[in-house]
């Protein structure tokens, strides 16, 4: 008898690769639900594994063709014909409890999916009308359920406190624009997708180096597609102190950059491209790699929706981003778009903005805080 298992995404998944690789005739001996992958233990997937056997005569019987009429084959005595309709018998028991297995399977799944026992309901319910992601959301209860079961903890403020702290070291700590006393200086690009308030973040991060941090800084801006915009960065430089060059190609951009070597800090504005568009994308990256930035800030902001910032991100990919920046935070009283991205994308967030007001209404994150607003 040959023995085997299988593991796939559900029980259907699996009994497709046992009747590839074993035949109808595999019998199915056990199923359990096994969580497997995952980085550190988190975001592990569900999967079913199925253990099945297959006798070894059973499986070398040949699928050859039905025997003519009259020949010998047709005897109700012969013992292969008896063997024949043993092996039927078999097989129509087999599907019968294959269909009752999958029923049970069902059930467990429906019994699963049922809300978490208390407290943890109401935290699972707290991440998901934070807009924090489904999988996202139950990777973080399992952990909080692994780690209160194995501390014996009961006390719900307890359990929100490490929550608060687990979220926060996902979002990981942040890291600011930092300027090199042992480089010439230092050239920082944000990009990110129409309507997010890059022009208003970058004039406010001017403002702050230059009047708090008493640095020499310039303003690059590539936005030449908003009416307004150039004009909006111009009249924020002539407020704050600071030269404004606006640049239509990659070469004037490379030119502009060459032109202010003097200063400590770049700040390059680029053009809110769509992330479904490749030509735009595609001319983005060409004024990113002609500014060589030592950093490319993301820009997101909160209000946006999970499916639009997996799709914004998986695009700007290409771009290379290195950090995070989300902004509106005051436009919303949802803020798992943060711990969405800082999850799937791995980076450290930098800044949020708060507000319109320049050179306030910015700060730099605080994952602390951050997980106590998504928490509730």
């Amino acid at each position: 008898m040959r023995i085997k298992k299988y593991v796939g995404t559900s029980i259907q998944d699996a009994m497709v690769q046992i009747k590839n690789d074993l035949g109808r005739d595999a019998v199915i001996l056990h199923t359990r639900k096994i969580r497997v992958g995952g980085i550190f233990g988190l975001f592990k997937r569900e999967k079913i594994e199925v253990t099945a056997a297959v006798d070894d005569a059973a499986a070398a019987v040949p699928a050859g063709p039905a025997p003519q009429s009259g020949t010998a084959a047709e005897g109700p005595d012969r013992p292969e014909n008896s063997g024949l309709v043993q092996l039927q018998g078999e097989i129509a028991q087999l599907r019968e409890m294959m269909g009752e297995m999958a029923a049970r399977l069902n059930e467990v799944k429906l019994a699963t999916s049922l809300p978490y026992p208390k407290p943890y309901s109401d935290f699972y319910e707290r991440l998901l009308a934070a807009d924090v992601s489904e999988q996202i959301t139950a990777d973080v209860i399992q952990n909080l359920y692994t780690w209160a079961q194995a501390e014996n903890i009961t006390d719900k403020n307890e359990m929100q406190t490490y929550l608060c702290r687990h979220i926060a070291e996902l979002i990981s700590a942040p890291k600011s624009i930092q300027l090199d006393n042992t480089k010439t200086q230092a050239v920082i690009a944000l990009v990110g997708p129409t309507g997010v308030g890059k022009t208003t973040t970058i004039a406010k991060l001017a403002a702050n180096y230059t009047l708090l941090a008493k640095q020499k800084v310039a303003l690059v801006t590539a936005d030449t597609y908003r009416i307004a915009a150039v004009e909006q960065l111009k009249t924020y430089g002539e407020i704050i102190g600071v030269q404004v060059e606006v640049v239509f190609t990659p070469p004037e951009l490379k030119a502009a950059m060459e032109k202010n070597r003097n200063k400590d800090l770049v700040l390059l504005d680029t053009a809110g491209r769509s992330h479904r568009n490749n030509m735009q994308m595609s001319e983005l990256k060409s004024f990113i790699n002609a500014a060589a930035p030592d950093e490319v800030y993301l820009v997101l902001s909160v209000t946006t929706k999970m499916k639009d910032i997996q799709d914004i991100i998986k695009t700007y990919e290409d771009v290379g981003f290195t950090k995070l920046i989300f902004t509106k935070l005051d436009e919303s009283a949802c803020h798992g778009a943060i711990l969405n991205a800082a999850v799937l994308t791995g980076k450290s967030l930098s800044y949020v903005t708060v507000g319109q007001n320049v050179p306030d209404d910015i700060e730099v994150a605080n994952p602390e805080k951050i997980a106590k607003m998504i928490v509730g």
